[in-house]
C-alpha cells in the first residue's frame, strides 16, 4: 500500500509503476528534508554573524576617543554622524586645553546637526551636519562628563537624540 503522501492519480496499479512513483516519492521527500535542513543551517549562521557583527559595532562606538594634541596645541577629533548615531560616541579632552572638532555626516536626506548646551563648561554650540567637513572650536574650562548630540526633531517624532545620536564629552586635567 502507498501511503498518502505518494498518492498519484495516474499511476497503473497493475503495471508496476508505483514502485517507481513510491521511490521517486521517497527521494523528493528526502531531498526537500535535506533542503530545509541546509536553510535552516544557513538562517541561523546568517543570524549569528549578524548578532557577532551588531555587537562588535556597539563595542567599538564606545570605545573612548582621546583628543590628540598636535603641534599647534590643539586638540582635534573627527566625529561622524548620520543615521541616528554619532561616532565617536565618547570623546576624552584636557580642560583649558583648545578643541576642534571636524564634524561631517554619511550621505542622506535626513539633516543632522550636531550640539553642546553646556556654557559653564565652555562647550555650547548647534552646527548643522554635512557631507563636507566643518570646524567647531572650543575650549573646556571645567572638567567633567558632558553630552554631545544632535537636537533635531520632526513634529510629535521622537528626536535624533532620543533615538541614539549621543555621545559624551569627558573633560579631564
Amino acid at each position: 500500500m502507498i501511503p498518502a503522501f505518494m498518492a498519484v492519480t495516474s499511476v497503473d496499479w497493475q503495471s508496476g509503476h508505483t514502485a517507481v512513483v513510491a521511490a521517486s516519492c521517497r527521494e523528493t521527500r528526502k531531498k526537500t528534508e535535506r533542503g530545509i535542513r541546509m536553510r535552516s543551517i544557513m538562517s541561523l549562521m546568517v543570524m549569528i554573524i549578524a548578532c557577532l557583527t551588531i555587537v562588535t559595532r556597539a563595542n567599538a562606538e564606545e570605545t573612548p576617543v582621546r583628543a590628540t594634541i598636535d603641534s599647534d596645541g590643539v586638540q582635534r577629533v573627527v566625529v561622524l554622524g548620520g543615521g541616528y548615531f554619532l561616532r565617536p560616541k565618547h570623546i576624552i579632552v584636557k580642560v583649558n586645553v583648545p578643541v576642534e572638532l571636524k564634524v561631517s555626516k554619511e550621505p542622506g536626506w535626513v539633516p543632522h546637526n550636531i550640539a553642546m548646551d553646556s556654557p559653564e563648561a565652555g562647550m555650547a554650540f548647534e552646527v548643522s551636519l554635512s557631507e563636507e567637513p566643518k570646524l567647531v572650536r572650543f575650549s573646556a574650562t571645567k572638567t567633567g562628563t558632558f553630552p554631545i548630540y544632535c537636537s533635531k526633531k520632526l513634529l510629535f517624532f521622537s528626536s535624533h537624540r532620543e533615538k541614539g545620536m549621543e555621545g559624551r564629552v569627558e573633560v579631564i586635567e
